[in-house]
């Protein structure tokens, strides 16, 4: 469940908003809270948990200090403090000495 809806929702990121017949980034911020609000919703049942993440981790630096909490508070709830970053990979395992590619994962434990 919520593949179609997440990638819907991601969707919005293309848009622009406008107000008063102008580009408010702004107003895009407000929209990225409404979107983490969603997320939080329905994360428990989708397929899409990782994109999710992903985009929370992007809002951490959101000009927008709600949005910045917001995206801070799901992934302490969500993202359970275990998505490592790249760089964070290759250094705890020497994928860069080795040249190895590692991708970012997201570890949930079980319960």
């Amino acid at each position: 469940m919520g593949k179609g809806i997440t990638k819907r929702l991601l969707k919005i990121q293309e848009n622009t908003y406008l107000h008063k017949g102008e580009p408010s980034p702004e107003c895009k911020s407000i929209m990225f809270g409404h979107m983490l609000g969603c997320f939080d919703k329905y994360f428990a049942l989708s397929a899409s948990k990782e994109k999710m993440i992903e985009f929370a981790e992007r809002q951490r630096s959101n000009p927008r200090k709600t949005v910045t909490r917001k995206a801070k508070a799901f992934l302490k709830k969500h993202g359970k403090g275990c998505l490592f970053e790249l760089e964070q990979i290759n250094e705890a395992f020497g994928a860069s000495r080795n040249g190895m590619i590692v991708k970012p994962v997201i570890l949930m434990p079980t319960t």
